[in-house]
């Protein structure tokens, strides 16, 4: 490999596997080729040395520890000298490359060591791990320091741009500097390497660090700086600018909300860094750019004066992040926290950063799904039309295979589905699945489905949000099916068992023997059919009554609602319970899918047993729906007799079930309520957690990768539908941003030169509205900008209009600034 790197000048790489990327220990996307091939050898050795202590294995042992200490002094060594050659000799991808296999082999070390440690140990792998970590954050910070020189002494360096004292106009006040378009060009181009092969959260460290040292260069020049008049307009367009670019990357170095709004890290963290330059650069802006008189008004009697005026908002205002509030009011115009803001504010937030992460975020996808009474979710599921929502639910048997059958559904699954099956995984949150599918069934009109008269009938073809009902509660009517299951199969054409009462003539309570009607018939002989699906059928029901309990909180809290807003609407159910009814429904569906339930059995079954289970799923769902025995209609002869003899102890059954499922309430110290007022660290641990139980689930992960993919592919449509505003443009909204309910698995990173130089986050550069940017100058004035009276005062002498009074037309103004210089003793001077 090193070979190769000095003829070629660029170092091999390939893809690690995709459920790597990221994770706990931070595993890069893609590494060396050198790295992958020892990470493989070693992985065939480790059970090996894990293996014992002891005799031969001690030696085994040994030896690996040795080889492997020995392997990574030899790759770090490489990675040395070919990140030594960046970008002179060699590409500057080579370095990024290098990063990443890096902190890979950092991972795999410290992976051994932990297997081959023993309790209160450091482990045999510690001293190779210390050195791999250390060349870790050197080459980090080699790279820091490499892209924060380059932007420094070289993008930010304009000589005709920055020539503040140039009477002349920048460009004739057209355009900001080509610097800052140059210097966001640099850092999207960063960006696009880093989120390419270095692992995520190291990835956003870096481009967090070089964001924090060019801001501290470009406010520590734009602070100094001492415009001329003509030169205001182009001052005011570069910071402007600059506060416009820092806040489109901020969604991508922050990985939490907490972490981009409340800013509570330590001061030495770079998002705390990024804030207060963006701070001295509003600071800067306001003091040089704001119109005369406006900063007339509020400093003429003095900056003490300022300050009293201002103490009602002080405790708002002293935030660092306040400046995000002037920027972006329409998605920050109550910024105090993250609690501060609005519902759909709240939302856009949350879902801007999941999408601007390196790497897909679990916990930040459900925490968007949860938040706001569910408002992502059913904004997706009511805004787009719901066309694929009807499901036939009976299929006749086909030659589909298992693995076919598998394979379609993780194709096929729709958003619906995966909505309802993550919903169905939270159960601290038992009401989140009302929200999202009471809506749906509002939007399509659904609710005449439930009439109990046509029920039956329409299950034949039912709404897809009527299907993932059904599977939600599948695991249940399986078990209750297959006891039925079980009893016809074990006793259909077999002989009837021994009827042990015939034999006496009293009880041993005392009470008569006698015949009951339904006895088995003469010992020996085959039982019927009929009484074989009777006692089926009691069975059956049993079997239902013992099992209701362990139906989810979320289906039975939706059943309760589902039911009120039924009894509004006049629309008829079975025995005033859609529980009931949709258990009803789900066992008669279970007994007719004679596929499925083969699949279930484990065996094949005769084409007879299988009309008696059809005809089982009948009489079941009869005899659960119908309120009286009647012969007329379409009840089976069987599911009469039933009624009609087990009428008071099937009354009972049906009470309580109809009891079970609608006794459910969400209690006020419920998990939901307890999170809703705690704070963003503690509810990005609980998140964290209930997202890692979610991907334990069969299709826990898959569902989760659909919603994040639909969701990131349709961030415009999101922000059209929230009414937000985008962050530079016009203030209307396309009124029609197509829905892309399929978005592709694989997003390519793609990188368009003139389209990045020429865009600041989603948006296009406009150079007439940096200029014009609509800032609230009153509002900028009156706020903390984290001045002192002399820091005013020395940004307050940078203003041409206010130390030289030949920039100004009207006696008016020319008395604002000499009162202005009065005030606070500066001197005048002039062009000439």
């Amino acid at each position: 490999e090193e070979e190769l790197c000095a003829q070629n000048r660029t170092l091999p790489a390939q893809e690690l596997c995709a459920d790597m990327y990221g994770g706990e220990l931070d595993y890069p996307r893609q590494v060396s080729r050198s790295c992958a091939v020892l990470s493989r050898c070693l992985q065939q050795l480790l059970p090996l040395a894990v293996a014992g202590s002891e005799g031969v294995m001690e030696q085994i042992r040994t030896a690996f520890v040795q080889k492997t200490a020995a392997a990574c002094d030899q790759v770090v060594a490489l990675l040395t000298k070919v990140a030594a050659d960046c970008p002179h000799q060699a590409p500057l991808q080579n370095m990024y490359i290098c990063l990443a296999s890096a902190a890979f082999l950092r991972n795999q070390v410290f992976h051994f060591n932990s297997l081959l440690a023993s309790k209160g140990e450091r482990g045999p792998l510690h001293p190779a791990y210390q050195s791999v970590r250390e060349f870790v954050d050197s080459l980090q910070q080699h790279v820091i320091g490499y892209h924060t020189n380059i932007i420094a002494a070289t993008i930010l360096q304009d000589a005709d741009s920055h020539n503040w004292q140039d009477p002349r106009a920048f460009y004739e006040g057209e355009r900001c500097s080509f610097a800052v378009q140059m210097w966001n060009y640099h850092l999207s181009a960063l960006r696009r390497d880093l989120w390419a092969c270095a692992p995520p959260r190291l990835a956003q460290h870096v481009l967090a660090c070089v964001l924090r040292e060019s801001l501290s260069v470009l406010a520590a020049r734009y602070s100094q700086a001492r415009p001329s008049y003509n030169r205001t307009p182009q001052f005011r367009s570069d910071i402007t600018a600059i506060l416009l670019i820092t806040c489109s990357y901020l969604w991508s170095v922050c990985d939490s909300v907490h972490c981009f709004l409340d800013c509570t890290s330590p001061p030495g963290q770079p998002i705390s860094a990024i804030h207060n330059h963006c701070t001295t650069l509003m600071a800067a802006l306001t003091v040089v750019c704001s119109p005369l008189s406006d900063l007339y008004k509020v400093f003429k009697k003095g900056f003490n004066k300022k300050k009293r005026r201002g103490e009602a908002e002080e405790c708002s205002g002293r935030q660092n992040t306040q400046w995000l509030r002037f920027l972006y009011p329409g998605l920050f115009a109550q910024l105090g926290s993250f609690h501060d803001l609005g519902v759909k504010q709240a939302v856009y937030v949350q879902l801007k950063l999941l999408c601007s992460q390196p790497a897909p975020d679990w916990a930040m996808l459900l925490h968007l799904l949860l938040m706001g009474s569910c408002q992502a979710p059913v904004l997706l599921l009511t805004q787009t039309g719901l066309k694929e929502t009807v499901h036939t639910a009976d299929k006749p048997p086909g030659a589909v295979t298992a693995c076919e059958k598998q394979a379609r559904t993780a194709e096929e699954t729709t958003v619906l589905q995966s909505v309802v099956e993550v919903m169905l995984c939270c159960p601290q949150y038992p009401d989140v699945l009302s929200k999202v599918l009471l809506p749906v069934i509002d939007r399509l009109e659904g609710w005449e489905f439930f009439e109990v008269s046509m029920f039956a009938e329409r299950l034949e073809k039912m709404p897809l949000w009527c299907k993932c009902l059904v599977d939600a509660i599948q695991p249940i009517i399986k078990r209750v099916v297959m006891c039925a299951v079980d009893y016809v199969i074990d006793n259909l054409g077999k002989p009837a068992p021994p009827n042990m009462a015939a034999a006496l003539s009293d009880l041993p309570c005392g009470c008569r023997a006698t015949k009951g009607e339904d006895s088995e018939g003469e010992e020996g002989k085959p039982m019927s059919t009929k009484m074989v699906l009777t006692r089926a059928l009691a069975c059956l029901l049993s079997a239902l009554m013992e099992t209701i309990q362990t139906i989810p909180a979320a289906v039975q809290l939706f059943c309760k609602q589902l039911q009120d807003k039924l009894t509004e609407k006049e629309v008829q159910t079975a025995h005033s319970s859609v529980g009931l009814q949709l258990l009803a429904g789900a066992v008669y569906l279970a007994l007719h899918h004679q596929r499925q339930l083969e699949e279930w059995a484990g065996y094949s079954m005769k084409q007879t047993v299988k009309d008696n289970l059809s005809l089982l799923g009948l009489c079941a769902y009869h005899v659960l729906t119908a309120t009286v025995a009647s012969s007329k209609g379409n009840m089976p002869r069987l599911a009469y007799n039933f009624m009609k003899k087990h009428g008071s102890w099937l009354a009972d059954q049906i009470d309580n079930i109809v009891e079970a499922v609608s006794n459910v309430s969400v209690g006020e110290g419920s998990s939901a309520a307890v999170l809703e007022g705690s704070n963003q660290e503690f509810l990005q641990l609980f998140m964290s957690t209930l997202a890692n139980n979610i991907l334990q689930e069969q299709h826990g992960k898959r569902n989760l990768i659909h919603l994040f993919s639909t969701i990131k592919a349709n961030q415009q449509w999101f922000q059209v539908q929230l009414g937000i505003k985008p962050l530079l443009g016009k203030d209307d909204l396309p009124q029609v941003v197509p829905f892309d309910p399929q978005p592709g698995g694989g997003e390519a990173m793609t990188f368009d030169p003139l389209l990045e130089f020429n865009s600041v986050g989603d948006c296009t550069i406009d150079q007439n509205m940096l200029l014009e940017f609509p800032w609230d100058w009153a509002e900028l004035l009156q706020s903390d900008l984290g001045l002192s009276e002399l820091g005013f005062t020395s940004l307050l002498q940078h203003r041409c209009d206010v130390i030289d009074e030949s920039c100004l037309d009207t006696d008016k103004e020319k008395r604002h600034a000499a009162t202005l210089r009065t005030k606070y003793g500066l001197e005048q001077t002039s062009s000439v």
